[in-house]
């Protein structure tokens, strides 16, 4: 090549600019494990969801399972999508029976005090108001009258003193019950429309309801996910061959340094059930390769060869172990078991 050619024309690298680059990541989870996985989702009714098959697999998102098997996927949502819509068509909705909500509406006008329309829908088994303002309209107008002529009364009877106490009561009986009760809730039940007559005047009061309905509600989720994760590491204790600490932690998704401080009991007995499969099975392939190693010895020491490594090695037709210092260990134990001279000492009689 020229020197003119060499810096005048463009130097080809060999790629082409259409070809798409190939990722040469590898993935997290074996194939066999996630071919296994989704299968097993197809079998069920209604499948789980995708993101929830990827999670227990260890991944954060499904998008690595539909990269890599796009087929199986698309069965799995298309199959959980025709479950879905045919539980519905098998389980229709029960309407609530018109004179239910009807005794109800009447009950709440024969009491006094405000009525919340919304706690009368849930108490008969109503999502929501909707009906009542649809098929209920004479009752509904009767309980706004009514609502409307109790917060007259109480404004008019009612100084602001004696309300700050009726409101502190009412959110201090709030803590009592359970499930707690949120401030919206509260204040609908003494009749505000809005939750700033109560939160303006205890801001302290309402502040600490919230943090303890949150408080709870965080704590009821994690008590549900500290009762699924010892219920997987306690069916793992039961598993034949006995799964590692890592497949059961990518199992659930979690964090391995925390599940083994929350259940260290269960962690240690998984782990050494663990490692003494791991042994056995170590042991029981170090045997079987002293037997192929013997029964090598014994054959070339039959044919009148001295059975070095390199063919005893050579006379085991698929070695289980490759390791050469394993195999002349084994070797120099069985001539010594066989009375076999060594090959020196063979030379020198000869």
């Amino acid at each position: 090549m020229s020197v003119v050619r060499l810096l005048t024309e463009r130097i080809d690298g060999g790629k082409d600019p259409d070809q798409k680059r190939v990722s040469q990541t590898q993935p997290r989870v074996a194939g066999s494990i996630v071919e296994k996985a989704l299968p097993t989702a197809l079998q069920s009714d209604i499948p789980p969801p995708l993101k929830e098959i990827a999670n227990q697999l260890g991944y954060r998102t499904a998008a690595s399972l539909q990269s890599r098997y796009p087929v199986l996927c698309s069965e799995v949502a298309t199959r959980r999508l025709s479950g879905l819509k045919a539980y519905r068509t098998r389980s229709p909705v029960t309407p609530v029976p018109r004179d239910r909500i009807e005794k109800a509406l009447i009950r709440e006008l024969s009491e006094p005090g405000f009525t919340d329309l919304k706690a009368v829908a849930a108490s008969v088994g109503l999502s929501s108001k909707r009906r009542l303002y649809k098929d209920f309209c004479d009752l509904r107008m009767a309980i706004v009258v009514e609502n409307a002529q109790f917060k007259n009364r109480r404004g008019r009877s009612c100084g602001d003193s004696t309300l700050r106490a009726v409101i502190d009561g009412a959110l201090r009986a709030a803590f009592d019950e359970r499930p707690i009760p949120t401030v919206t809730e509260v204040t609908r039940r003494l009749g505000f429309a809005a939750v700033r007559p109560v939160a303006s005047r205890f801001p302290e009061l309402t502040a600490e309801l919230r943090s303890c309905r949150h408080r709870l509600g965080t704590t009821r989720c994690r008590d549900q996910m500290i009762e699924r994760v010892r219920q997987r590491l306690t069916e793992a204790l039961a598993e034949s061959p006995p799964p590692s600490c890592s497949e059961i932690v990518r199992s659930l998704a979690g964090h391995r340094t925390q599940i083994r401080e929350d259940f260290p009991d269960l962690w240690s007995a998984l782990r050494k059930r663990y490692v003494e499969h791991k042994q056995q099975a170590h042991h029981s392939k170090r045997q079987a390769v002293a037997d192929d190693v013997l029964r090598g010895v014994a054959e070339l020491h039959r044919k009148g060869l001295y059975p070095t490594v390199q063919l005893v090695l050579a006379s085991i037709p698929a070695p289980r172990f490759r390791s050469v210092d394993i195999v002349a260990e084994a070797v120099h134990l069985d001539r010594r078991k066989l009375s076999i001279e060594p090959y020196l000492n063979r030379r020198g009689h000869a």
